[in-house]
């Protein structure tokens, strides 16, 4: 399933309706619901807050599938290119920066690319809990 959203506050609370209708009809619990929320809700509070290339009138897109035992969310936004991935715990200041570490402990696989001028984050959550 994909949807678009505006880069919003609104954007992400209809991103959270998304996830749990989607989550409901692929047949995984509402755990994985959850997890996927918590991802959403850091990768998209962050575009809002520091890419200022994007605005209300732009999109960001997210698809959910699963894949095997895992439930896999993608996220695309076509603001500046930036890799989260490439921040360690050890290098993010005391005060902010640590919501990539989250996203990385709730997920058993995850990837960035840079496809089509576009953002992609590709998280994959174990979809047996």
């Amino acid at each position: 399933m994909r949807k678009e959203f505006p880069v919003s506050n609104e954007g992400i609370t209809a991103a959270f309706d998304f996830i749990a209708a989607t989550v409901a009809r692929l047949g995984v619990g509402e755990t994985i619901a959850h997890r996927l929320s918590i991802v959403v809700d850091e990768l998209c509070a962050n575009m809002i807050r520091h890419d200022e290339s994007l605005t209300a009138e732009t999109n960001f897109t997210l698809c959910i599938q699963s894949v095997e035992a895992d439930t896999v969310l993608i996220v695309r936004d076509p603001g500046k290119a930036f890799n989260p991935l490439e921040y360690l715990a050890e290098e993010v200041p005391e005060i902010g920066g640590h919501g990539i570490n989250l996203v990385k402990g709730l997920a058993t696989r995850i990837s960035y690319d840079r496809i089509d001028g576009q953002n992609e984050l590709t998280v994959a959550i174990d979809g047996s809990d």
